[in-house]
């Protein structure tokens, strides 16, 4: 079987590059044909009532045989990239001249012909050929636009799309109006496979689909029903095991239901769903066997069960069942709502049945440790939607959102499928469209809609004592993960008392699935849960409630302290704002590092708000403007960086502003001017700002932007000269040299360094002199050995990490440009993407994936980087994002349709 030229799957962008993508397009290339071969047989079953078929044969003497009236239909199936030829098809005429002798002894009845189905019409040579007098009369061939050779025969179809079209639409016709039409066709063709493999012995006959369709319908009936288009969590459970019993676990709205009944769709085996949500616990046992005997023992295919089973306990006759099912093969069952059992029932229930497979639904409960115990493992959890999936269920819905808007979704619902899919329909019908509107509503419990979240969630945490839902609020304002004696010191900062209690709370609320331990031990609330815990908050009185912010505050400063967090730096700088401390917001805002974090919506409307209000103190208006300067031009927003630049300028008029600020003043108004394109301003600034350092480090400083205001005024040969010339001097002062720098880590460079109070900030400015030297590089077409590198290394001491992010990019299209690629995308893999997810640097995601996809392409892929931008592009993407994905599209496509590569593994 060959390659239907356009039925080209494209493989998930997760699983990184192929060993042999000659290999795969082989393999591919074999299951595509047998994908339509039982496509038609299934067409074939489909159509039998219709045709007056008595009987159909899967993979015997040909492909599908089916008695038809006198005739006995021999059917090969072709698939093939170009026209049909001579070749092609001679084998199959040939050897067909053995079966027609068996005909013609009587070893077999019916009239024989072969019928070659194939999806491309015959090439003029076999189109000759099969005009020529002595062509067989017994021999047809059936394609897509060619004569209907065989009444009653399904058509042939050019491709797979064409082909599961056609067999959903006949499937619609069968007189079972409770099954799914694409589940009757995916369940077919399961069975069409299983009978190639010898079941049944090959055969199924026409008075045994009414059983067939009967039983098919009577599997799936009571599955709830599976949603299009179905999107997979990440890292998904297989939906087979080996194991007899499996555990799956997850809050309420976590998709478990659909889950199983996506499984069930696609499953060859005897699949059973069983909700036992609304049963008392002694009455389960006996509902089950009641279930399971109308399913598999009073079929028209079996006698029905009459009195075959005594009265007596519901084990005594889920026990005589099993007995009566010991011959039938794989069963599974799908028990849900599980947690509504004590632990003995479920047991007693899985020990009796011991001759079917359990799948076991259930949220988080009391009893799941136990049995956890009892399988030997620990149970699997369905981890929720990505952003990816994110982006399309909201793109679906008419709400486009850009990655970090998906992200705030994720935090905001946990990435529970229930809860993404209503707040995109939220999104939709009540916040015109806008989710950034619906996510700073729902964060400040603004909303009016009431969700399924706070109706699930908050019926969980109703059920939970008062100090359990005080530890769940408490968790919720802090956001981010604590260790044990933080979370213990908040709850003494609450007044919740003795510390046994409290310890007892967080245990309850890991039991119900509400908050979880990380391998390091720290505890988190479940994003899912914090909106709907804020408002229990929201009741603790306003003392308690200030002196847990106070506590929260001070504790995530100490450890940033050590860490070096972004997540922490980011809660705390929140917090301040919440507290009123705009001061310290305000004078933390000028510093290095809150460049590395984004400056949040919420802290830039609280920035501007002090900037312009002339009630505050020149020096915290300056600060506020001076953040601001610095963001706009981190963003490129040249309108809204020249006015922050005029009011600070205005400001420095009142003479109320110390050294530092002039000094800032001074570097500000360098960059200005070279973003102006003033370079007789530009000298003017750098002039004057030399005139107010009065260190080394000042001086440095002052270089360094005076070399970014050369590169603003694309004078990139003098931008690159002093970024250079400012790097060797960061070298001389920390100790080192470049050669120092190569094959060592950053730990290893730290144990090297001269030893400061500034080591980390001049780390930093180092990193950014390298970094601009390499961009300077880049415009010039010239090369820059390790600076990239070099520069991430500093980045990384410095715990700028998205810094690090952007300066790696140009590392790894380095190793692209000399060819080694597999470190390029190990260098994306390892150390870039992980650092975006670690910090919460959402921003840098897209290009970051864009490039990354390129380089796989490179490596022989090109499908599969395709398929991540189509993901990339469900995105509501900024101008720069989408000129940048066409650009990659562009070069992708160049590679595909040039077949070349570069290297591989």
């Amino acid at each position: 079987m060959e390659l239907l030229s356009d039925e080209v799957p494209r493989p998930a962008a997760d699983l990184g590059s192929v060993l042999d993508p000659a290999q795969l397009n082989r393999i591919e290339s074999v299951h595509r044909g047998f994908l339509y071969q039982h496509l038609y047989a299934t067409a074939c079953l489909l159509t039998m009532a219709d045709s007056g078929s008595s009987m159909l044969v899967s993979e015997r003497d040909e492909d599908i045989e089916l008695l038809l009236g006198s005739c006995r239909l021999y059917l090969q199936v072709k698939t093939r990239s170009h026209a049909l030829q001579w070749g092609d098809v001679r084998g199959a005429v040939e050897s067909f001249t053995a079966i027609r002798a068996e005909h013609d002894a009587g070893h077999r009845t019916g009239k024989p012909v072969l019928v070659i189905v194939a999806n491309a019409e015959p090439g003029p040579g076999l189109a000759a050929k099969i005009m020529e007098q002595h062509w067989p009369q017994d021999v047809l061939i059936h394609w897509p636009t060619g004569p209907r050779t065989v009444p009653g025969l399904p058509p042939a179809w050019t491709d797979l799309t064409e082909a599961m079209q056609w067999c959903v639409a006949a499937a619609d016709r069968v007189p079972f109006a409770s099954l799914a039409p694409q589940t009757l066709v995916a369940k077919l063709a399961a069975h069409v496979q299983h009978l190639a493999s010898g079941a049944n012995g090959h055969r199924v006959r026409a008075d045994e689909l009414p059983v067939l369709f009967e039983q098919f319908v009577e599997h799936l009936q009571a599955f709830p029903a599976v949603p299009t288009p179905w999107f997979p969590h990440r890292d998904e459970p297989k939906p087979d095991s080996e194991h007899r019993v499996r555990l799956l676990v997850g809050l309420a709205g976590s998709g478990k239901s659909t889950w199983a009944g996506q499984a069930a769709a696609h499953h060859s085996g005897t699949i059973i769903y069983f909700d036992i949500a609304d049963l008392p616990s002694d009455a389960v046992a006996a509902s089950l066997a009641r279930e399971l005997a109308a399913h598999l023992l009073s079929t028209s295919a079996r006698p029905a069960t009459g009195g075959l089973f005594p009265s007596g306990s519901g084990l005594e006759i889920l026990s005589a069942v099993n007995r009566q099912l010991a011959t039938e093969d794989h069963i599974t069952v799908v028990l849900d709502n599980v947690h509504r059992l004590e632990y003995g029932n479920i047991r007693a229930v899985l020990d009796t049945a011991s001759r079917f497979r359990f799948v076991l639904l259930a949220q988080p409960w009391e009893g799941q440790s136990p049995l956890e115990a009892h399988l030997g493992r620990r149970a699997e959890d369905l981890s929720g939607w990505d952003e990816d999936t994110v982006a399309a269920v909201f793109a679906a819905a008419g709400c486009p959102v850009d990655h970090p808007t998906a992200q705030r979704v994720l935090d905001l619902t946990g990435g529970l499928p229930l809860f993404v899919s209503n707040a995109a329909q939220l999104t939709r019908d009540a916040y015109n469209s806008d989710a950034r509107a619906l996510c700073t509503a729902f964060q400040e419990r603004l909303h009016i809609s009431p969700t399924a979240q706070e109706f699930l969630i908050g019926d969980i945490l109703a059920r939970l004592n008062e100090p359990a839902r005080t530890t769940a609020a408490l968790l919720s304002l802090a956001e981010v993960p604590l260790t044990r004696s933080e979370a213990d010191a908040l709850g003494a900062a609450a007044g919740t008392a003795p510390r046994t209690l409290r310890a007892r709370a967080l245990r309850e609320l890991v039991a119900c699935g509400l908050a979880q331990f990380f391998a390091d031990g720290r505890v988190k609330l479940h994003d899912a849960a914090r909106p709907v815990a804020d408002e229990h908050a929201d009741t603790l009185p306003p003392e308690r409630l200030h002196a847990v912010r106070q506590s929260l505050a001070a504790m995530l400063l100490r450890s940033f302290d050590e860490d070096r967090d972004i997540r922490r730096f980011g809660r705390w700088l929140r917090l301040l704002a919440t507290l009123g401390q705009v001061d310290v917001l305000a004078d933390i805002a000028s510093e290095e590092y809150f460049r590395e974090i984004g400056v949040p919506t919420e802290l830039q409307y609280i920035l501007a708000t002090v900037a312009t209000d002339e009630e505050q103190s020149t020096a915290h208006r300056f600060l506020a403007s001076n953040a601001l300067a610095t963001w706009t031009s981190d963003q490129g927003d040249a309108t809204g960086f020249a006015a922050h630049i005029d009011r600070m300028r205005s400001l420095a008029t009142t003479g109320e502003l110390n050294t530092w600020a002039k000094s800032t003043l001074a570097l500000r108004l360098i960059l200005a001017a070279g973003k102006t394109g003033d370079p007789q301003a530009l000298r003017r600034a750098h002039q004057e700002a030399l005139l107010l350092a009065t260190s080394p480090q000042l001086e440095r400083i002052v270089q360094y932007t005076y070399a970014t205001g050369l590169y603003a005024l694309n004078r990139y040969e003098e931008a690159g000269d002093e970024a250079l010339a400012v790097s060797e001097a960061y070298y001389h002062h920390l100790g080192l040299t470049p050669e120092d720098v190569i094959g060592v880590g950053p730990e290893q460079l730290r144990a090297v360094l001269a030893d400061s109070k500034t080591w980390q900030d001049d780390c930093k400015h180092l990193a950014d002199c390298l970094g601009l030297y390499v961009r300077t590089c880049r415009q010039r077409g010239r090369e820059y050995g390790l600076a990239a590198l070099h520069a991430m290394k500093f980045y990384s001491l410095a715990a700028a990490w998205r810094s690090m992010v952007t300066i790696g990019q140009d590392a790894a299209d380095d190793l692209v440009a000399i060819g080694d690629l597999i470190g390029a995308l190990k260098l994306i893999d390892e150390s870039l993407l992980p650092l975006t997810t670690r910090y919460a640097l959402v921003d840098e995601v897209i290009g970051l994936r864009s490039q990354r996809a390129v380089i796989i392409a490179w490596l022989g892929d090109p499908h599969t980087a395709l398929a991540e931008l189509d993901v990339l592009e469900q995105y509501d993407l900024t101008d720069n994002q989408s000129l940048d994905i066409r650009s990659q599209r562009r070069l992708i496509e160049a590679i595909r349709n040039r077949g070349i590569s570069l290297g591989g593994p």
